[in-house]
Formats: structure tokens, C-alpha cells, sequence
């Protein structure tokens, strides 16, 4: 997820809760959204698919919302984030927190409105028959409001053992990632001990005063940090039969030929 400034002012017309319209002329495309946490790997199955499939387009969904979308983008983790993730402290401490995560559902499902629509609006523009959209969802009104949209889109949540999923986030920060801001020569690596170390914020302050000044031997706690700000909760959507979603485990890299199975 993209780091929110100021949240943007003001509301897009891409917001109102009016059932879309498709013009009678313009065919809707097929879509395969495919969604899972971060590091599961889904934005790889994606390509591959595009890649060995000619009649299938991808778009990776961060590298799509730019512009006015990434505006609503901004505004909508900057007003519910925070309360989607829950307290860090309570997160190192092992607390249960969806109950309280889920107080603010409201608030978050608004939130989110306007990009998911304005989202949709755009993908409706894409010139092609079929497209594998990679993309996050984090509650069911996401859901709903794709299927407004696309109603016979699929739905596909991509997953790992969550212990992969750490080891393989870490890594990424730390070798940095080519695919992501491509147009400036893809993400940095982060230097992990000299963010431990010298790190601002509460967060990188709480864990020095908790667990030692330095990331030697500390690297544990410090994926409880990339768990709570990168990998937080949503709700379980997949699991509701009325959503229809197929689930694949990336654990070995190898979800992109159970995809292709579920295309054949």
C-alpha cells in the first residue's frame, strides 16, 4: 500500500452511490480480479497468466491508480488506515483486535467508496476483451461494488503461510523491488539495520525501547512491525459461498498452474 500524506479535500463524482451505467454499445470486459495479502505472490500469477495466455491482458492495480484516483487513494488511508491496522502496541503484545478493528467498518467501507468506483470506472475504459486485474480488497463493500460494475467478474484470493509471507516482505524491503515505481527505476532496498537503529516514529522508537537498540537478533520483532503496518487484517471474504471466490495457495510459487486450470 502507498504511504498517505494530507488526505485530498473534496469528493469525486466517481463517488456517488448510483448504480453504473454501461452504455449499450460498450461490450464489458472479463474480468479476473485477483487479490490477496501483500508478498502472496498475486501480482506474479497475474503476469504470468498475460504472458502465456494472448487473449488476457494484466494490470497491476498499484500501477494503475495514479492521478486523481491515487488522490482518492491518499485521502481514504489517511482517514482509515490507522484504524484498519489497530494499535502497534497492542499488535507486539498479541492482542485480539477485530473486534475493535471492525467498530469502524462503517467508516471504512466510505472511505474506500469512491476509489473502488472511481477504479471501475477507469477499468471499464481498458480496450480489452479480458483482463486480470491484481488489486486489493479489504472488505465486502469492495466486493459489491466490483460486482456492480462487472458482474461476472471472478475472483480469485491468493494466499500463503503467513510466516512466508513475512520472510518474504522483509526480503523485498531489504533488496528492494524493480516491478514497483518502474517508471523511476523500480524501489530502493532498505538498509534494516540502520532503520532499526536510527529509524524515526514511535513505532521504530517503541520497538528500540522494548527490545535493544540494535536489528541483530531483533528481526522477529521487527516483522511483528511489517505484520501490523503491511499485512493487517481484512475481512474474510473468500469464505462467503455468495462471493464465490477461488482460493490458491502460493506457498511454492506454484499458484499460477492452478490458475490456468481454473481458465482451461
Amino acid at each position: 500500500m502507498k504511504k498517505a500524506p494530507d488526505p485530498a479535500q473534496g469528493q469525486s463524482p466517481a463517488s456517488e452511490t448510483e448504480a453504473p451505467k454501461q452504455a449499450a454499445d460498450a461490450p464489458i470486459p472479463e474480468i479476473l480480479y485477483l487479490t490477496g495479502d501483500n508478498s502472496s505472490g498475486k501480482t506474479t500469477m497475474g503476469q504470468h497468466i498475460a504472458d502465456t495466455h494472448s487473449d488476457w491482458h494484466c494490470i497491476d492495480g498499484d500501477e494503475f491508480v495514479t492521478g486523481d484516483l491515487e488522490q482518492l487513494l491518499i485521502a481514504a488511508s489517511q482517514q482509515v488506515v490507522p484504524m484498519m491496522r489497530g494499535s502497534f502496541e497492542d499488535h507486539l503484545d498479541g492482542k485480539d483486535q477485530i473486534e475493535d478493528i471492525r467498530k469502524h467498518d462503517a467508516e471504512v467501507n466510505a472511505a474506500w467508496e469512491p476509489l473502488f468506483r472511481a477504479v471501475c470506472e477507469k477499468l471499464k475504459q481498458v480496450d480489452k476483451p479480458k483482463i486480470v486485474f491484481v488489486y486489493h480488497i479489504y472488505r465486502q463493500s469492495n466486493v459489491d461494488i466490483i460486482r456492480e460494475y462487472f458482474p461476472t467478474a471472478k475472483f480469485v484470493e491468493v494466499q500463503g503461510t503467513r510466516s512466508l509471507l513475512l520472510d518474504r516482505y522483509v526480503s523485498r524491503m531489504e533488496k528492494g523491488d524493480k516491478r514497483k515505481d518502474s517508471e523511476k527505476g523500480g524501489r530502493a532496498g532498505v538498509d534494516l539495520k540502520a532503520k532499526w537503529r536510527d529509524g524515526e516514529g514511535e513505532h521504530m522508537t517503541l520497538l528500540r525501547d522494548r527490545y535493544g537498540p540494535e536489528y541483530e537478533g531483533n528481526e522477529e520483532h521487527f516483522k511483528k512491525f511489517v505484520e501490523w503496518r503491511y499485512i493487517f487484517w481484512r475481512e474474510p471474504v473468500w469464505e462467503d459461498p455468495k462471493n464465490d471466490f477461488r482460493v490458491i495457495n502460493n506457498d511454492n510459487f506454484d499458484g499460477a498452474q492452478e490458475l490456468e486450470r481454473m481458465l482451461a
